[in-house]
């Protein structure tokens, strides 16, 4: 486990960095991307909801948790 903490501090360490040395989300992706490769899953996570594949949006019809629902 301890590993896997490591880990997770080291990321959550280097966001700091980043976070501390900058003051838009543009400055801040920006340095991510020096930081980690543009296909490293560590950037990609941040990425994610700037470019909206973090909640996916349907264009049309029903979200299917809503139709099982009303069917129980």
């Amino acid at each position: 486990m301890s590993e896997l903490r490591d880990y997770i501090e080291k990321y959550v360490q280097d966001l700091t960095d980043i976070l501390e040395r900058t003051t838009d989300d543009e400055a801040f992706l920006d340095l991510a991307e020096e930081k980690w490769k543009l296909d490293d899953p560590r950037l990609l996570a941040i990425k994610a909801p700037v470019s909206g594949q973090l909640f996916p949006v349907e264009s049309e019809g029903t979200d299917k948790s809503d139709t099982d629902n009303e069917q129980n």
